[in-house]
């Protein structure tokens, strides 16, 4: 394993974080994100297994998603359907031909929030204090 790790030439990554920078492309598309708060106990003993239907859209999350049963698999103490959020975005590398829709960013989300969506989610996180509070997102869904 020596002996193929000195072939390798070092990268110069610098330069490589430049030049991705450059090729990126992000834009906001209006087919919407559906968002699930998920409250992870800082006790693990407490998580259990809760699965979380996606819907049939294309979750943007991967800790785990059963592509089988179409959900997504997360260890936590419970989970609260924030609902729809009306914008989404994609990022492009036009060069390579590639695109993929990318999560929001909580501060996205809260600002894209309806006044409704924002107490019933602060009510629900009051009941979850010693929790990690993460964000799961879906695109796609019709």
């Amino acid at each position: 394993m020596k002996n193929i790790e000195m072939l390798v030439e070092p990268t110069n990554s610098q330069k490589d974080i430049k030049n991705f920078k450059k090729s990126l492309r992000l834009e906001e598309e209006h087919f919407g994100t559906y968002v699930f708060a998920v409250a992870v106990s800082l006790d693990i003993s407490k998580n259990e297994l809760i699965e979380i239907s996606t819907c049939y859209g294309t979750p943007l999350n991967f800790d785990i998603f059963n592509i089988l049963k179409d959900v997504y698999g997360v260890f936590a103490v419970g989970y609260h359907d924030i609902g729809y959020i009306p914008l989404n975005y994609v990022l492009y590398i036009d060069d390579a031909a590639w695109k993929s829709s990318v999560p929001l960013p909580v501060s996205v989300i809260r600002k894209h929030m309806t006044n409704i969506q924002k107490k019933k989610l602060e009510l629900w996180k009051s009941k979850h204090k010693n929790c990690d509070i993460k964000y799961y997102q879906i695109v796609g869904i019709d």
